[in-house]
């Protein structure tokens, strides 16, 4: 799972992927509040909880739609 003030590669990777998708976000490796936003965003656009945290339902939707980065739980 990652959420807010979250750090590393697997933040990047999915800020890189928020980015693919046109939502406004810096790919920095940091998970602040504007990938918690994008975040928030793309889960109404996929209709899942909105919780802004990359947990198994984002990942699993993110994955079958083209996402290759990792995940921890």
């Amino acid at each position: 799972m990652i959420a807010i003030n979250s750090q590393g590669e697997e933040v990047k990777q999915w800020q890189a992927y928020l980015a693919s998708l046109k939502y406004n976000v810096t790919v920095d490796g940091i998970f602040g509040p504007g990938t918690q936003q994008a975040t928030i965003e793309f889960q109404k656009w996929c209709k899942i909880d909105a919780d802004g945290i990359v947990g198994e339902n984002s990942y699993a939707y993110a994955k079958a739609n083209g996402y290759e980065g990792s995940y921890t739980a």
